[in-house]
């Protein structure tokens, strides 16, 4: 490389991360999303300053975890997901590990706690489509932070 050139350091790939449960034999994940938390905003106005409108921080807010794993003979992550969303919420902290290209290396990790199952749906059965089966849930987290 010559000299005083930077190395290059390639961005993060979407498709090499591992979603990781607290005491779980998870799934394998195919797919994540609603990795994201949002402060709800608060405009008003003062008095005498009609054309200017100012804002004020409000609360905290996660978004809604939804996974999609393909269905495995291990009953962990069914029967957690039930045990909560029949109303014995389990708490328990969970993380997604960002690979590098090769899916070697951790690069990144997000780490969310006080998760807890809020909905799970099974696959849907076809016997005249090939492939995996694919199941799907949602857990919600109270804290997200990059770790």
């Amino acid at each position: 490389m010559p000299e005083g050139m930077q190395a290059r350091e390639d961005p993060l790939v979407a498709f090499q991360w591992i979603l990781e449960i607290e005491n779980l034999n998870a799934a394998h994940f195919v797919a994540v999303q609603g990795l994201g938390s949002e402060c709800q905003m608060y405009a008003y106005r003062e008095a005498g300053q009609h054309q200017l409108t100012r804002f004020v921080p409000g609360r905290m807010r996660t978004q809604t975890l939804h996974c999609e794993y393909g269905l495995t003979p291990s009953p962990d992550l069914f029967e957690w997901a039930m045990k909560c969303i029949g109303g014995e919420v389990d708490r328990r902290d969970a993380s997604i590990q960002m690979l590098d290209s090769r899916g070697a290396e951790e690069k990144l990790r997000f780490n969310l706690y006080s998760c807890w199952a809020c909905a799970w749906n099974g696959a849907p059965l076809n016997t005249l489509e090939g492939g995996v089966a694919i199941a799907s849930f949602s857990m919600c987290y109270e804290y997200l932070e990059l770790g």
